[in-house]
């Protein structure tokens, strides 16, 4: 008989994971969200790896984010985030973007030989800071500067919210 309450304890708890998922729970004022997804191409080519941030105009967004990376076809699934909990979507409202993208650069590996040397560090990574700064850009400035950027999304209650961005219109 204490097998049957063993087996049934554990039942019960496999049941509980399966019907409340693994992740922690919802965060308080967090509205409901809606699936939104931002597009980002060159022209015909899409834009892999680049981040994309949705900033909530005129409301109060409290203390979580809406964001997403682009995948190799160029596509962000866009998620509502705060501390560690995420979810699919977005909150209902108006909304500006920008984007970022570090540029596609191979970095030099760190000489051993300067690993303990502090000076020699602090040299290496300022050279590794303009070969990137020096790189070409994917992302527009205007398009990664929150403040410039002219890009705008509406998220609707009950609708998909979905933009595609042609970088090469903005350059």
């Amino acid at each position: 008989m204490n097998s049957w309450k063993s087996v049934f304890a554990v039942t019960l708890g496999v049941y509980a994971v399966l019907v409340t998922g693994c992740g922690s729970q919802r965060p308080e004022g967090i509205p409901e969200l809606f699936p939104a997804k931002v597009t980002v191409k060159e022209g015909a080519s899409p834009i892999a790896d680049a981040s994309v941030f949705l900033v909530l105009q005129g409301g109060d967004s409290g203390s979580w984010a809406a964001n997403g990376v682009t995948d190799t076809n160029g596509v962000a699934v866009i998620n509502t985030s705060q501390g560690a909990w995420k979810s699919k979507g977005a909150p209902a409202g108006d909304y500006k973007i920008f984007i970022t993208k570090r540029p596609d650069i191979e970095e030099d590996p760190v000489p051993d030989e300067i690993r303990e040397d502090s000076d020699a560090m602090q040299r290496f990574s300022a050279e590794q800071l303009r070969k990137l700064q020096a790189a070409p850009k994917i992302i527009p400035d205007i398009l990664a500067d929150p403040s410039k950027s002219p890009l705008k999304m509406s998220v609707a209650k009950g609708g998909t919210a979905e933009l595609t961005v042609d970088v090469s219109e903005h350059k």
